[in-house]
């Protein structure tokens, strides 16, 4: 009899683990995606021609993804400004990245439709939503603009190597979510993943405007309308410069038109900023990440020139009360985080209103920087960012807040 029930204990036991196998595994099934190399090891040092669903890789840890992201089908969500993805590979021949874009929820204007519509043939000629993308190789730039074309699932050749080192990629997005949003579905190659990148020491999250996302800045006298994706790059905006100065990792939850109470846009920014990516689906809200170590705000410039069809230019008074109630909302899970407040660069209307922010607030810091107009709109060229750079770095050294 205790024969018998010891059997019956061990089958019991037996069951329960199968069970709870069978679960972890279609858990894990849910999340990943599928891939083409089935259930090989991803690492394992060989040679071999490899294709795998970018969600995958994010799952099983292989990549590091740098912005806010999520699942997009096999792929991955790569909208803001400046996110992206690194991982170590060794690789011969060619490295090819597939990515779709499409039009954002209101490409159709930049600012005050309020509900979507089908974009006609000749918007879109005008102003395609064109992905662009930066590519880094062993930490140098990529001369070439990596464009992935609205409406298209596109496969780019990003990078090429002889298979003798172990190089480490980087793929960060030049172009803003209004202007297009994109999904990095696969990425192919003859070779093998090395261990995932680390994050750096130091992490800023930056939240603001057109000037953060570098609207404007390739634009150059004589071009057309600067509200196109041509004419912007991210990655020659002041932000990514500070960080890239600092050996800093970066998120920018960056859009243009839109202010701290109201601007040009029809939400604010407590809105975008709440959502994973507003120009998706603007009702799935942002999920917790990495607790930064700065953060820096640059909001003001519109809400001074809001136009009159959305309420017109907000008071002093008003931006205080709306710049004090999202630096509380931004606070929440970033305790104790220096916050830093840049203006001055497109108006000169907040010159007053900052400082008193600064009085009234216990771990805020406002630094006006010098006014830049020479890019598209009135917009800081790329060469102006590069200075703003300098000027910010001055600033928070001075006040000991960056090594």
């Amino acid at each position: 009899m205790k024969k018998i029930l010891s059997l019956l204990l061990l089958c019991s036991v037996f069951v329960s683990l199968s069970a709870c196998n069978m679960g972890r595994i279609e858990d894990e099934t849910e999340e990943s995606s599928s891939q083409d190399a089935g259930e090989e090891d991803m690492f394992d040092k060989t040679m071999k021609e490899r294709d795998y669903a970018m969600n995958f890789l994010r799952t099983e840890g292989a990549i590091k993804v740098n912005g806010r992201t999520g699942k997009d089908g096999d792929g991955i969500i790569c909208d803001n400004a400046l996110a992206g993805f690194e991982m170590n590979i060794r690789f011969e021949g060619e490295l090819k990245l597939t990515a779709t874009a499409t039009a954002p929820l209101d490409a159709n204007s930049l600012y005050l439709d309020k509900e979507p519509k089908e974009r006609t043939e000749e918007e879109k000629e005008e102003k395609p939503a064109n992905a662009y993308f930066t590519v880094y190789v062993d930490g140098v730039r990529s001369e070439t603009r990596f464009c992935f074309p609205e409406g298209e699932t596109k496969t780019l050749t990003i990078a090429e190597s002889d298979g003798t080192k172990t190089h480490h990629i980087r793929v960060v997005k030049q172009t803003e979510p209004q202007f297009a949003i994109a999904t990095l579905e696969t990425i192919s190659f003859t070779g093998y993943i090395d261990e995932k990148p680390s994050n750096k020491s130091l992490y800023i999250e930056v939240i603001g405007d057109s000037i953060t996302t570098g609207y404007g800045n390739l634009w150059k006298s004589g071009d057309g309308a600067a509200e196109q994706s041509l004419y912007q790059d991210a990655t020659q905006s002041y932000p990514f410069l500070v960080a890239e100065a600092l050996n800093a990792d970066v998120s920018l939850v960056g859009c243009s038109g839109v202010g701290a109470v109201r601007g040009w846009c029809t939400f604010p920014m407590t809105a975008f900023y709440g959502a994973r990516s507003y120009y998706r689906d603007m009702n799935t809200s942002k999920s917790g990440g990495r607790t930064p170590d700065l953060i820096i705000i640059s909001l003001g410039t519109n809400d001074k020139y809001a136009p009159a069809e959305n309420g017109g230019a907000v008071s002093d008074a008003e931006f205080k009360a709306g710049i004090f109630s999202f630096i509380d909302e931004v606070r929440v899970g970033n305790e104790g985080v220096p916050v830093v407040l840049v203006y001055g660069q497109m108006t000169s209307r907040l010159n007053e209103v900052m400082p008193s922010v600064v009085a009234a607030t216990d771990g805020v810091y406002a630094y006006k920087l010098s006014a830049a107009g020479g890019g598209g709109g009135g917009h800081p060229s790329a060469d102006q960012h590069m200075a703003a750079k300098e000027e910010l770095l001055i600033a928070l050294r001075r006040d000991g807040l960056i090594p």
